[in-house]
């Protein structure tokens, strides 16, 4: 069994730090991301005569379709 002094206790510590905070940094970014693309989204969604269209069917339209 190895021993950890505390020289590499504290450089085990830094270590997880630094992965902790590059996830969160890559989770922010997924999370901007998705927000720029549900505004592309939505501004794509309205027709030409500047109505909403919502491109998922609701569940009235799924049990009685026209």
């Amino acid at each position: 069994m190895t021993d950890i002094t505390p020289e590499h206790d504290h450089s085990i510590t830094k270590e997880a730090k630094e992965e902790v905070k590059e996830v969160i940094d890559e989770e922010e970014s997924e999370i901007e991301i998705d927000k720029e693309v549900e505004e592309i989204l939505e501004e794509e969604e309205e027709d030409e005569d500047g109505e909403y269209f919502n491109p998922f069917l609701t569940m009235e339209e799924l049990t009685h379709p026209e």
